[in-house]
């Protein structure tokens, strides 16, 4: 994986497969490390939008009806929240673009969890 600013990657004429002891290494956009999504441009999107999140705010909504909202709250925390937090000092300095998404999938998990509407809609 190469890392650097989109303009530096974009300007690249040439692939840069260099082989190492006879084995040809091939180029990713992105890779995980001790669970951490890392792309080539440092932007964090693959590892804060994670479909795994969504995922489990899909669970959360699918046991709403027959679950306690504090057992919610306990899922919402085994298998939601992890992903969310998990090395966020090392994150911590995202765009807004990535910080309005990780606000949506905090507040789909909360109505999920509460069972309330979204502002001004009235149902």
């Amino acid at each position: 994986m190469l890392v650097g600013s989109r303009q530096r990657i974009a300007t690249l004429t040439q692939e840069l497969d260099p082989p190492i002891n006879g084995i040809s290494l091939k180029r990713v956009n992105s890779s995980k490390c001790l669970g951490v999504e890392i792309d080539e441009f440092l932007t964090w999107d693959a590892h804060i939008v994670s479909k795994k999140v969504s995922s489990g705010i899909g669970v959360i909504k699918k046991m709403k009806p027959v679950v306690p909202t504090s057992n919610l709250i306990s899922v919402y925390q085994s298998i939601v929240e992890q992903y969310l937090d998990y090395c966020s000092v090392v994150w911590n300095d995202i765009s807004d673009q990535l910080t309005d998404k990780l606000l949506i999938s905090q507040n789909h998990a909360a109505r999920g969890i509460t069972g309330a509407n979204y502002p001004g809609m009235g149902y």
